[in-house]
């Protein structure tokens, strides 16, 4: 009988709302996934959607600032 150990952990999911970003963020900028921006408390003057690549399974991360 063979056996063999499979590590298939390079297809465990990356879920935005509970990874922080993989980038550096500026002090004052709020990162956030796009499906928390309904649960803000007030707009911001200006949002920059990042990673918004169609052929990612991640859904694309919005930045805001003032």
């Amino acid at each position: 009988m063979c056996r063999l150990v499979v590590d298939a952990t390079y297809l465990s999911p990356s879920i935005p709302a509970t990874t922080p970003p993989p980038f550096g963020v500026a002090d004052g900028v709020r990162v956030m996934p796009v499906n928390r921006l309904a649960d803000m408390d007030e707009a911001a003057g200006r949002y920059v959607v990042l990673g918004a690549n169609p052929l990612r399974s991640r859904p694309p991360t919005v930045s805001s600032y003032a």
